[in-house]
Parts: structure tokens; C-alpha cells; sequence
């Protein structure tokens, strides 16, 4: 899948959303929402900080899964501002 693929499906997937993003900011707060979730699961497969204590068990599936949406949110917020991926350096 290109980049640019990625953004039509995340456009088409946004436009689906019962409650889509209504801007720039609540974008911004979905990508640092994300971020948090990520480094979560890094914490617990690292065996790092205050989330090593969990009984929650460690799991590249849920990392990979909280990385495609951090990845979405990051390709959202592109959208939003009508940048096409593939034609960045």
C-alpha cells in the first residue's frame, strides 16, 4: 500500500466515523492520546517504568495495533490539511 492509498483510506474511513475530527486540535490530542497508548505497551514489553508492575501481559499484537492507530491519527491530521504524503521529502 503507498501513502497515498493509506490517506484515501483513512479519509474514507474518517468520513464513515460517528463522531470524525472537527479539527486540527482534536487531532493533535488523538495523536498524544495514541503516543501514550504506545509507549504503554513498550513500558510493559520493556519492563520499564511504573507499567512493569502490571499484571497485564506484554504484547507486540496490541503495540502494532496502537502503532497503526497513532499512524492513522498522524495521516488524519495530513488530511486535514490537504498534505499528500507522497510528495514530501
Amino acid at each position: 500500500m503507498t501513502i497515498k492509498d493509506w490517506q484515501e483510506k483513512v479519509k474514507g474511513s474518517s468520513e464513515k466515523m460517528s463522531n470524525p475530527f472537527r479539527s486540527a486540535q482534536e487531532i493533535c490530542l488523538a495523536i498524544t492520546e495514541e503516543m501514550g497508548e504506545v509507549a504503554q505497551e513498550v513500558a510493559l514489553l520493556e519492563k520499564v517504568g511504573t507499567k512493569a508492575e502490571w499484571e497485564k501481559e506484554p504484547s507486540k499484537e496490541r503495540l502494532g495495533k496502537e502503532i497503526i492507530q497513532l499512524l492513522n491519527c498522524v495521516v488524519s491530521l495530513a488530511n486535514h490539511y490537504n498534505i499528500n504524503l507522497d510528495e514530501q521529502d
